[in-house]
């Protein structure tokens, strides 16, 4: 099995991290969105200073790939002189799909604000602040859960448990803060995210009361209420592509979504062939590491691998470089895994459950893996 490192914190503009293709960078859009201006710079940004290359994690951020590590002081002034960081956001996640002064936005600021209050958590923990009608961040990893019931009740739902705990407005804050708390007392380097943490530790019974409503993706028709969608490959973005995307459409603001892709909110209908237009297009249900030009985990071509998938099942397939599985945490339908240049096949589990079929080479996989 190829060697791995799990480094424990997430890269960030401060505190990049090393791929094969240089360094990289990840920025965290306050409520999940940019001005049309701060999109093209972090555009020009990655052309003039990086590799051309943009990749949009699975929690709406965005990655700027292939910097040098002379040119970070420079990225950094540029950053912060634009307003483009903010402090307090980078362990909170909101809806995509909020609307103007709703309870996703009102609470995502006040726990902004109340941040203060928090312990100290590792760089990976996330609250989830999915207060539409139904969830819709459910399939994306988080610690915190901040969701509907069926009944409409708010609820807060510590991650890997089904039931959560009745909240209120008036007590959410207080209740997150003392989730929050469970989690920094008893989380270590074995286990450092809340679905393990509540298997392996006691917590009080009255934290598991509800089931949170059916989670549930708005359909395309909805989506366009807000503006135009555009799903990426994987989500790996050249940059020129979507400089000419935005230049000719130009949007009022850019809402960059946790499934790799992005909401162009008041802007000219384009079409655009480098990008996927429809959320519930096949090619969606693939997701895909950076692979083996990107970093030094992977020892396959995940990118190559996925696009000749896409043509063969509407199934979910994760195609991951490592047992790491960065660009998808939760089980698929079939899970292809690089083992030293060579493909590990799990069926309805993650990167790290034992293998149906080991050591197959891609051609092998393509044949013998009912897609």
């Amino acid at each position: 099995m190829v060697k791995y490192t799990i480094k424990g914190w997430c890269p960030s503009y401060l505190t990049p991290a090393q791929g094969k293709d240089g360094l990289f960078l990840r920025i965290t859009p306050d409520k999940g969105y940019l001005s049309l201006k701060k999109a093209l710079l972090i555009c020009n940004v990655s052309i003039k200073y990086g590799n051309g290359l943009i990749d949009l994690t699975n929690r709406g951020r965005i990655q700027i790939r292939g910097i040098k590590d002379k040119d970070l002081n420079n990225i950094n002034n540029i950053l912060v002189e634009n307003n483009i960081i903010k402090q307090n956001n980078n362990h909170l996640i909101i809806s995509p799909f909020w609307k103007k002064n709703d309870k996703n936005i009102y609470f995502y600021q006040l726990l902004k604000k109340s941040f203060l209050s928090f312990p100290s958590l590792p760089d990976k923990f996330c609250i989830a602040v999915d207060l539409g009608e139904s969830p819709v961040l459910s399939e994306l990893s988080a610690d915190i859960r901040l969701e509907h019931a069926k009944n409409g009740q708010m609820i807060i739902r510590a991650d890997g448990s089904p039931l959560g705990k009745k909240i209120t407005s008036e007590d959410l804050v207080e209740n997150t803060i003392l989730l929050s708390e469970y989690f920094a007392k008893n989380f270590s380097k074995k286990t450092r995210r809340m679905s393990q943490l509540i298997n392996k530790n006691f917590i009080n019974n009255n934290w598991f009361q509800t089931l949170p409503a059916d989670y549930k993706l708005p359909s395309m028709s909805v989506i366009s209420k807000i503006g135009i969608y555009f799903g990426t490959k994987f989500g790996r973005v050249e940059t020129d592509n979507l400089k000419n995307l935005l230049m000719s459409s130009k949007p009022t603001r850019i809402r960059f979504t946790p499934y790799r892709s992005f909401i162009l909110e008041k802007g000219s209908d384009v079409v655009d062939k480098n990008f996927v237009n429809n959320m519930k297009a096949p090619i969606s249900k693939i997701h895909a590491c950076p692979g083996i030009f990107s970093c030094s985990s992977s020892s396959i071509n995940t990118h190559k691998i996925a696009s000749e998938i896409s043509y063969l099942t509407n199934k979910e397939v994760h195609v991951s470089g490592c047992v790491k599985g960065c660009a998808h945490p939760k089980k698929s339908n079939i899970t292809l895994v690089g083992n030293e240049g060579l493909i590990d096949v799990i069926y309805d589990g993650k990167p790290t459950d034992k293998p149906n079929m080991k050591l197959l080479s891609r051609e092998e996989v393509l044949k013998k893996v009912n897609f």
